[in-house]
């Protein structure tokens, strides 16, 4: 366990002195995602993505809330509500529903940070494939405090730390994808026939590379 620990200690300690950044600094309270938090609850509590239970705190037609067919909804969005639900969930447990709105900036800034920080984990593994693992380090500690990561990502549950994850997610699996295409092409019996049977390409023109079909081809 230890060693496990210490092989990733660059990047435990990176997102750690991030993290306790983050923690310390002040909350952007805003109406744009102050409905996000509630309509995950819904998901959770009803299944569905109405407001309609949280008349007692104050759901009103306003900038950041709609009303159709008698039933409020958030505005904007709702990829993130969708994608906070195991964090609710899990808080939801352990805190009355009433604080999610009274310390609504602060769960928010909890919530929004953990996002980021999640991307950090694919992003440093994509860095490290190319660079050491000290560099990715400072890489992921550099895009956590000078870059809008800092000061809006991390913040409040706008759109920022769901597509800088879903991102960094998507940059990974490439990477994976890539690296898997490349070994499937190392231990595919084309690409080993054509290296080990040689003969002149005069005698046997069908070993001409063709474009539509590659020998090197890695599915079969």
């Amino acid at each position: 366990m230890l060693i496990k620990i210490s092989r990733h200690s660059v990047f435990l300690t990176s997102v750690a002195f991030v993290f306790i950044l983050y923690m310390i600094t002040r909350p952007l309270v805003t109406l744009d995602s102050y409905w996000v938090i509630p309509t995950s609850l819904s998901l959770l509590n009803e299944g569905n993505i109405n407001l309609d239970e949280f008349s007692a705190y104050g759901v009103r037609i306003s900038y950041a809330a709609i009303q159709i067919d008698n039933h409020f909804y958030n505005y904007f969005p709702y990829g993130i509500s969708f994608l906070i639900i195991p964090i609710v969930a899990v808080l939801n447990i352990f805190i009355p529903e009433s604080f999610f709105f009274q310390y609504h900036g602060q769960i928010e800034k909890f919530r929004a940070s953990l996002l980021i920080l999640s991307s950090f984990f694919f992003l440093y593994n994509v860095f490290s494939f190319y660079i050491s693992k000290r560099k990715s380090g400072f890489l992921v500690v550099v895009m956590g405090l000078c870059t809008p990561l800092f000061t809006s990502g991390s913040r409040a549950l706008w759109q920022h730390s769901r597509s800088v994850l879903l991102l960094s997610i998507s940059l990974f699996l490439l990477l994976v994808l890539s690296f898997a295409i490349q070994f499937s092409a190392v231990i595919s019996k084309n690409t080993q026939l054509w290296n080990i049977r040689g003969s002149d390409i005069n005698e046997k023109p069908e070993r001409v590379w063709d474009w539509n079909q590659p020998q090197f081809y890695p599915f079969e």
